[in-house]
C-alpha cells in the first residue's frame, strides 16, 4: 500500500507530501533517491485532496500559460494544450497542470494564498493510482520550491574535480553536456547537467541537483567559477563582468514571471552571485583538452 505521508528534500529543503484523498500516490522514479528518511520536520507541508466546495480557479485572470508546442518530447508524453497555466485571485494563485493515472494525464491543482510561502494541491475525486511529481509537475514543484528557499533554478551543467565546483551555462546545444563528460574523463564529479538549483549558504553559492530523470540522486558542492558556453574553433576563457555577467547568468535562470515579488528576489540573487563569482565567456571546440586548459587558466594543476 502506498503511504499516505512522503517526505522529500531538495537543496537542503524538506517538503512533506500528505495524501489526503482515496486514491493512492506512486512517487515519479525521477525522485526516489530524493526521499528524506531523517524523521527531520519539513520545512514545507503539502497537503493533496480534493477542491473545497468552493474552489472556482476558472474565476480567476489569466496571467500566463506555457503551451507543449515546440517541446522535443514525444506527444504521447505530453499533457494536453498545456503544461501549466497561471491565474492571479484576490486570494493568491492558482496553477493548472497535469498528474498521470493509469488513464493518461488527470487534470490538478496547485493553490498559492497570498503572504505565505505555504501550498495545497487538488485533485479531481477517483481511485486510479496517481504517479505523482511525474512530468510536468516534478520540474514546476522544485521552480515554485526554489522561489521558497530562496535560490536561483539554473538550466546548465555542474561539476566538481579536486575541490572546486565548475558551473557552465548555455544555450541548448552549446555543449553544457559534453563539457560535463569532458571533465567525468579527467577525474571529475557530475553533479548535475540538465537543471541545478543554486542557494546562498553562509559565504558560498552551493549547486544543488535536482530530480529530473530516474537515477539523478542528490549532489551539492559549492561553486567557484561560471562559465558561459560556445563552441568555437579555438579554447578561450574571457572575463565577464558587471552587467553583461548579471544578464548572461539571468537568461539561464529559470523563471515565471508571473509574482512580482518573487522576479525582485530572483535579480538580487542573480546580483549577489555575479558579484561573488568569477564569470567567463569559454568557448572550444569539439575535439580539445578544454579542462587541461581551464584548469590552467585558473591556476589549478591539471
Amino acid at each position: 500500500m502506498a503511504p499516505r505521508q512522503i517526505q522529500l528534500c531538495v537543496a537542503g529543503f524538506r517538503i512533506r507530501l500528505e495524501n489526503r484523498l482515496s486514491a493512492p500516490l506512486v512517487l515519479s522514479p525521477a525522485w526516489n533517491e530524493f526521499l528524506d528518511t531523517t524523521c527531520s520536520p519539513p520545512d514545507l507541508v503539502l497537503p493533496i485532496g480534493l477542491p473545497p466546495v468552493d474552489f472556482r480557479p476558472e474565476e480567476g485572470k489569466l496571467i500566463s500559460t506555457v503551451p507543449t508546442s515546440g517541446l522535443k518530447i514525444p506527444v504521447r508524453d505530453l499533457p494536453p494544450s498545456f503544461l501549466w497555466e497561471i491565474r492571479a485571485h484576490e486570494s493568491g494563485r492558482t496553477i493548472r497542470t497535469w498528474a498521470r493515472n493509469n488513464r493518461g494525464f488527470c487534470p490538478l491543482w496547485l493553490r498559492l494564498p497570498s503572504g505565505t510561502r505555504d501550498m495545497e494541491m487538488h485533485l479531481e475525486p477517483g481511485r486510479e493510482e496517481i504517479l505523482l511529481l511525474d512530468f510536468p509537475l516534478g520540474g514546476l514543484l522544485v521552480y515554485l520550491l526554489s522561489t521558497r528557499i530562496p535560490g536561483l533554478l539554473v538550466h546548465g551543467s555542474g561539476v566538481m574535480l579536486n575541490g572546486r565546483g565548475f558551473l557552465f551555462l548555455g544555450r541548448s546545444g552549446a555543449g553544457k553536456s559534453t563539457m560535463a563528460h569532458l571533465w567525468v574523463r579527467c577525474g571529475a564529479e557530475i553533479i548535475h547537467d540538465d537543471r541545478l538549483l543554486l542557494r546562498k549558504e553562509g559565504n558560498q553559492w552551493i549547486a544543488h541537483s535536482t530530480p529530473v530523470l530516474p537515477g539523478d540522486r542528490p549532489v551539492c558542492h559549492p561553486v567557484h567559477h561560471i562559465g558561459l558556453l560556445r563552441q568555437d574553433s579555438i579554447s578561450a576563457a574571457l572575463p565577464v563582468k558587471g552587467t553583461a555577467a548579471f544578464e548572461s547568468i539571468l537568461e539561464h535562470c529559470i523563471q515565471h514571471q508571473y509574482d512580482r515579488e518573487v522576479l525582485e528576489m530572483q535579480i538580487t540573487e542573480i546580483e549577489n552571485l555575479a558579484k561573488d563569482i568569477p564569470v567567463h565567456a569559454v568557448s572550444f571546440p569539439k575535439k580539445t583538452d578544454i579542462v587541461g586548459y581551464l584548469l590552467a587558466y585558473h591556476g589549478y594543476p591539471a
